[in-house]
């Protein structure tokens, strides 16, 4: 075990003060009497002497209790005048007056209480004064012998925010405030209204001036303020055990279990949405390789767990369930602390259309289990269009012409494809080409396109471009906004009055071809 602190051993010896001779009270114990000779009619005994507490510490209050009698063999009482504890030199420590009287038979206990300010064995004496009843004088003392030690060790106590119900941690540090080691030093929880999770915490021995941290857990069984308490018990550097019992009023806060669950489909956008892509310029730009150029993904869900109750959740896992496909379960957190929020992602490739997704998620609170369900309804998006090979070119001074491929690179098939100029401020359709019908793609297949539009706004820097399509009954639309050079729509100006070479620089900017990556889910 380890200790915190001093204790001090009292070592009492009682002993009889002869001055002629020695008397014995029955049981065989020695008693301290007044001389044989020259003996007064009133015979004084100290029957017992104690000293509580038995290991007395340095600066503390220690209580010497005599019992003195005067014995049934005298012929006169006796009145007491003195009861004192004094030092074997004659220094006094705490003196009683006017006691009382006793006749022959007579016995009193009387408690004297004093504090050492050092350390050490303290030789004192408990000296009785008195007179009989002819004025002679009886004085009588009896040794004692005391061990005072240092202070006890300093124990503090730490409770984290406690919930009923629920495991939480109390810290003990104790230290050795003396010049000596301390042995045995042990932690035991000590209040009934806790649940003791760890039996007990310990160290072998804490040096003088060290301190050392015991950890204990507990279960709070119920919530309110009480008290938790420690019991500390340790050996002194003289071989005495002692305990300490240390205590703090806590408020346990009522158990609250909050599990949020969220649920959100990882495959394409949400239906109904437009999803933009943008290229910053097509002349002299360079498209950039998007994540879907590796392939098409599976189809996901991600499932959002977030604690908002005031008790760790442990042990957290996704179940999920379809009715046409079976799902691997996904586990989350061991631990998710409180306000912590955690995402695991669910494969949904197994699914085969669409499906209601129902999701449970398991976990523990304390001692207690628990499952918070809900559902996502499941609307797979197979078809994924891919746009390569675009040219771009104006036809005249206010029609651009926008040509490519359209190729499917998803699992399922889409139909109904329409490319047309989007509307939007500047930009109009042109109005023969402005539309065009690519019709139904397998995966795998591409198909080619060509829109026109009339750029209206000499200031416009973009040409959008609207894909309206169906994946699985759902119809779902997408713009694709291409980067345009305003210096087309100036070329013409520009090379007015400049002759033929600014009649050939001016075609040459006029017509351009650049290849850009789209891809529409």
């Amino acid at each position: 075990m380890v200790n915190g602190g001093h204790t001090l051993a009292v070592l009492v010896f009682t002993g009889l003060l002869v001055v002629a001779g020695t008397s014995v009270v029955a049981g065989g114990a020695p008693a301290a009497t007044q001389p044989d000779s020259d003996v007064p009619d009133a015979r004084l005994v100290v029957e017992d002497v104690s000293v509580t507490p038995e290991t007395p510490l340095v600066g503390s209050p220690v209580t010497v209790s005599v019992s003195v009698s005067n014995s049934r063999g005298s012929t006169s009482a006796a009145r007491i005048d003195r009861v004192e504890l004094q030092y074997r030199n004659g220094e006094s420590l705490v003196e009683a007056s006017d006691v009382g009287s006793l006749s022959a038979g007579d016995d009193l206990d009387l408690p004297l209480t004093a504090t050492f300010d050092e350390p050490g064995l303290k030789n004192v004496e408990v000296v009785v004064a008195g007179t009989d009843s002819d004025g002679d004088e009886v004085r009588i003392a009896r040794p004692v012998s005391l061990v005072v030690e240092q202070t006890e060790p300093i124990v503090e106590l730490d409770v984290a925010k406690p919930t009923a119900g629920v495991r939480t941690n109390a810290t003990v540090t104790v230290s050795n405030p003396t010049q000596g080691s301390i042995r045995d030093v042990v932690a035991t929880v000590a209040s009934g209204g806790f649940e003791r999770l760890t039996e007990k915490s310990a160290v072998a021995e804490l040096a003088a001036g060290e301190s050392t941290r015991l950890d204990v857990g507990v279960r709070p069984q119920r919530a309110g303020d009480q008290r938790f308490s420690v019991d500390v018990s340790y050996t002194t550097g003289a071989g005495v055990q002692r305990s300490k019992r240390v205590g703090r009023d806590v408020s346990v806060s009522p158990l609250v279990t909050d599990v949020g669950v969220q649920v959100t489909q990882l495959v394409g956008p949400p239906p109904g949405q437009q999803a933009q892509d943008t290229l910053a310029s097509l002349v002299g730009g360079s498209g950039s390789e998007s994540e879907d150029e590796q392939g098409p993904r599976p189809p996901r869900a991600q499932v959002r767990v977030t604690n908002f109750g005031n008790a760790p959740v442990k042990d957290v896992v996704v179940v999920p369930n379809a009715s046409d496909a079976m799902l691997a379960r996904e586990p989350v957190a061991t631990t998710l602390s409180v306000g912590e929020s955690r995402a695991v992602t669910v494969d949904l490739s197994t699914l085969s259309g669409p499906a209601d997704l129902n999701v449970a998620v398991d976990y523990r609170v304390g001692t207690e289990s628990g499952t918070q369900r809900t559902t996502l309804p499941y609307r797979p998006d197979r078809g994924r269009i891919r746009l390569t090979g675009i040219n771009v070119t104006q036809t005249d001074e206010r029609t651009v012409t926008v040509s490519g491929n359209a190729g499917n690179i998803g699992t399922g098939a889409i139909s109904g494809l329409v490319v047309e100029a989007g509307d939007g401020s500047g930009v109009a359709p042109a109005d023969q080409k402005g539309r065009y019908f690519v019709g139904p793609i397998e995966s795998g297949q591409f198909t080619p396109f060509e829109v026109q539009l009339t750029v209206t706004d000499e200031n416009q820097t973009t040409v959008p471009l609207n894909l309206t399509y169906r994946v699985d009954d759902q119809q779902r639309t997408r713009t694709v906004r291409l980067g345009f050079n305003e210096r087309l729509l100036n070329a013409s100006e520009e090379s007015t009055g400049g002759g033929s070479g600014f009649l050939l620089v001016g075609l040459l900017v006029v017509t351009f071809a650049l290849v850009g990556i789209y891809v529409i889910r």
